[in-house]
């Protein structure tokens, strides 16, 4: 049998890892006594989460460890099992980040991994401080308990990372290439009541290629959302972030608005050309007051009402339906006239309730009806609109 390796001193114990024969290599913690024990069985069963790296910080163990759920990934322990779990998932599912030189230094942990996207780089953990703190690049929804970053590629293999803006406590929107565009909106609802799961919903605006990754800091579980190129859709998952955490083993189900359904274009009229859009707790004028856009919905129970509007940019919008906090549905209106001489609307869902969202050009007179049925969760790009 091999010998205990990587003695790591922390406070008055000894972290190593070790083989008994029966649980494989495991993590392991002694005081010097008699009270040595196996800390937890990470991978269950002969096989060996063979820990690795191990490094105290912050009054606490963090190392790599290996379970065929998320591979070699980054763990912390307080010596107890329930105190010892994964971090964060840095390559989502089964692909192994491999966390690698972990190296302490004042109050950051810095370490090399590869989280699928961007390769080899250097990342760095934070001894104290606020599970997901909020930057030019991360959202911290639901109270900082989720953190939500995003990754593009456009149409000419340009890359970066998005600008993240946040809306409410549950919903934030990336910008990639101006601050005056939107291109995703995404928000986590609290779906405990209903399913035991964290909910998470993003509308497209954009369709350049792009990841998000939602990262559940208190579990360090993470789930990557991908859309293609040249793709435009609204996604719903309800099974992400379930009781298991980390843990969760089972696939979990992600709505994706059908395809090939085209525009839910209902209705066009013309009226007589009025006076520039006013806005007001039901409306929003876009394109300096040209476009006037409006919302009535009908949710399961068949109750009805109109959608309350927020502005977002001098192009873009949202409706909420039943409470502030909650974006149902984000809309922008562009200037397109330099590609195809019209006016481009599009409109991301964060709901499946029914809604029809009415687009008024105020000097035309021109005004076009767009349906959400119910049950759809929809992205639509008119770019032949006005």
């Amino acid at each position: 049998m091999a010998p205990p390796t990587s003695l790591t001193p922390l406070g008055t114990r000894i972290y190593f890892a070790a083989d008994d024969g029966i649980h494989g290599r495991e993590l392991w913690r002694s005081d010097g006594t008699a009270a040595t024990f196996r800390v937890r069985d990470i991978n269950a069963g002969l096989a060996s989460s063979d820990p690795r790296e191990l490094t105290g910080f912050g009054g606490r163990l963090l190392f790599t460890a290996y379970d065929p759920i998320h591979g070699s990934e980054l763990w912390t322990s307080d010596g107890t099992p329930a105190g010892t779990r994964l971090v964060q998932d840095i390559f989502p599912g089964n692909p192994s980040g491999e966390p690698r030189d972990l190296e302490p230094v004042g109050d950051l942990l810095f370490f090399s991994a590869d989280d699928g996207l961007h390769g080899r780089e250097l990342w760095a953990l934070p001894a104290v401080g606020p599970a997901c703190a909020p930057s030019d690049t991360a959202l911290c929804l639901q109270g900082g308990r989720f953190r939500v970053e995003a990754f593009w590629r456009d149409f000419e293999g340009r890359t970066g990372v998005g600008h993240a803006e946040k809306l409410t406590p549950d919903t934030g929107y990336f910008w990639f290439f101006r601050p005056d565009n939107v291109e995703v909106v995404v928000k986590t609802l609290d779906g405990r009541v209903s399913n035991g799961h964290f909910w998470v919903f993003y509308g497209a605006l954009s369709s350049v290629e792009y990841t998000l990754t939602v990262t559940d800091t208190e579990t360090g579980a993470v789930r990557r959302y991908h859309n293609p190129i040249g793709n435009l859709a609204s996604v719903a998952d309800t099974s992400g972030f379930g009781p298991l955490g980390a843990l969760a083993r089972a696939a979990h189900q992600v709505q994706v608005a059908p395809p090939g359904r085209g525009l839910a274009l209902v209705d066009e009229r013309v009226a007589p050309a009025t006076k520039p859009c006013v806005a007001g707790p039901q409306r929003l004028c876009l394109q300096q007051g040209r476009f006037s856009v409006t919302a009535t919905w009908k949710d399961f129970q068949d109750r009805t009402g109109t959608g309350k509007a927020q502005s977002i940019t001098a192009d873009t919008g949202y409706f909420w339906f039943f409470r502030p906090e909650n974006v149902e549905v984000v809309i922008k209106v562009l200037d397109g006239r330099a590609s195809n001489g019209k006016f481009w609307v599009f409109y991301g869902a964060l709901s499946s309730v029914e809604y029809k969202l009415t687009v008024t050009d105020t000097q035309t007179g021109v005004a076009r009806v767009y349906e959400n049925r119910r049950g759809d969760l929809a992205s639509v790009a008119d770019t032949k609109a006005f």
